[in-house]
């Protein structure tokens, strides 16, 4: 279990390896959005200047995930969507974008954290679990420790992808039950803590910041609070029909059997049954046929 002083070292590291500031885009748009009337012109105003930002907007804005009318402008946009989607979409572009310019090879970690954000934002929606927007987030954010790892250790590369895809055939789970201790074991910290000292330097709901610093313990009554275990389960559920998509069929039930082992507790704190995971794989499937 992460203690005061794990959270303690890592902002020290963190301060050391230099955490992303938020754009500021992100904190103008956060500022209109949390006065009592926000004016959309003017959000909508800050957008466009950024063309590429723009471009992946609109894009993102007239999947089937967030909207089945065409949503033909910034402004349209935050109408159809509301302005807490758009928003999440506006961190989504910035936070590829700092990916992306990190000068590390982190296309996976983009891929596999816009999957695992669009498909817990479409079961938090299909269940009425929680705020999609919150979910979304968490699942966006969950694992943006790693580049931290990999800016601080550059052999951290050597076991990136079993802690993005909770691969258990990795040596580490020989003595390790879990991929965050052999990070802390090797490194003196670990991708969920990094990542908590991120969120919150960004200023991410206290909800979304929780989930994020013990999203690969397996106990989920680790959090006392319903709404923390809800999306921390959505985001254990979440990350594993995102790897139905990078997987053989027959390699991703040997997973999807791995992963009961560890988090079926998520399941039940979901009101959700093993029965639920075929069907939602394949309706997730056909937004990305």
């Amino acid at each position: 279990m992460i203690q005061h002083e794990d959270i303690k070292r890592a902002e020290v590291i963190a301060r050391d390896i230099g955490i992303p500031p938020q754009p500021d885009i992100v904190m103008s748009i956060l500022q209109e959005i949390n006065k009592n009337t926000p004016d959309l012109k003017k959000i909508s105003d800050l957008i466009m200047k950024d063309a590429s930002t723009v471009a992946r907007l609109l894009k993102v804005a007239n999947s089937p995930f967030f909207s089945r009318a065409k949503v033909d402008s910034v402004f349209h946009a935050i109408q159809i969507l509301g302005i807490k989607n758009f928003y999440n979409i506006v961190l989504m572009c910035s936070l590829e974008d700092i990916i992306n310019n990190s000068g590390l090879q982190l296309s996976n970690l983009w891929k596999h954290s816009y999957l695992t954000a669009m498909i817990a934002g479409y079961i938090a929606k299909k269940y009425k679990l929680c705020s999609e927007e919150h979910a979304y987030m968490a699942g966006l954010f969950h694992d943006c420790g790693i580049m931290l790892m990999m800016k601080k250790w550059h052999d951290y590369n050597q076991i990136v992808e079993y802690t993005l895809y909770l691969n258990p055939q990795y040596p580490a789970y020989e003595k390790f039950e879990l991929i965050t201790a052999y990070e802390t074991s090797k490194y003196t910290s670990n991708h969920c803590v990094l990542g908590y000292t991120m969120a919150k330097s960004w200023k991410l709901p206290d909800i979304v910041i929780n989930c994020l610093l013990h999203h690969h313990h397996h106990d989920i009554s680790i959090h006392k609070k319903v709404d923390d275990r809800i999306i921390c389960s959505l985001l254990h559920i979440s990350e594993l029909i995102s790897m139905s998509f990078d997987y053989s069929s027959e390699k991703f039930f040997y997973i999807y059997s791995r992963w009961l082992e560890v988090y079926k507790n998520s399941l039940s704190e979901l009101g959700l049954s093993e029965s639920s995971i075929s069907p939602l794989i394949t309706e997730v499937s056909r937004f990305f046929a």
